[in-house]
């Protein structure tokens, strides 16, 4: 979850609550975004937990989840089977290509899996595609955790 610093007071910035100017903006999908100014809640302590309190309401009548790819990119150059993760291949100087899986799950940053070299990677490769389908369950549970924080007021 983001944190947003205010007059030296750390505030959790669950998904759709950011901070824009001086005050806080929930900024759901599909709904007008709503502002709460500092000034007019009488700073930014109670600016936020205004639009806090809007956010996990609004959450509440709107079910939101988020989305996660269910099937590959069409266009993805080489196919793994598993949405979300990427082959790459990297020149290391004249010869020598290495390869790696990239992960990568909405809000989350992109996670790197090393194979290994031409002359490893083909016996690796499908022990690290099992181990990158595990880190994509594991990284989707935890965006899906920080998305149910949301819908409660920090205390």
């Amino acid at each position: 979850m983001r944190t947003s610093i205010v007059n030296n007071i750390s505030f959790r910035c669950p998904p759709y609550l950011v901070r824009a100017g001086l005050g806080w903006q929930v900024r759901l999908p599909s709904v007008s975004t709503v502002y709460f100014a500092d000034g007019r809640h009488g700073g930014a302590g109670p600016a936020y937990d205004a639009a806090f309190r809007a956010l996990a309401k609004a959450n509440k009548g709107l079910k939101l989840r988020p989305r996660f790819a269910r099937a590959e990119s069409s266009s993805k150059k080489i196919r793994t089977g598993i949405p979300g993760v990427s082959l790459r291949q990297e020149a290391r100087g004249d010869r020598v290509r290495q390869y790696s899986l990239a992960i990568a799950v909405s809000s989350l940053p992109v996670r790197t899996l090393y194979i290994g070299t031409d002359n490893t990677a083909p016996e690796r490769y499908p022990e690290k595609l099992r181990q990158a389908a595990r880190i994509r369950e594991a990284m989707i549970r935890k965006v899906m955790a920080a998305r149910s924080v949301a819908g409660t007021l920090p205390g």
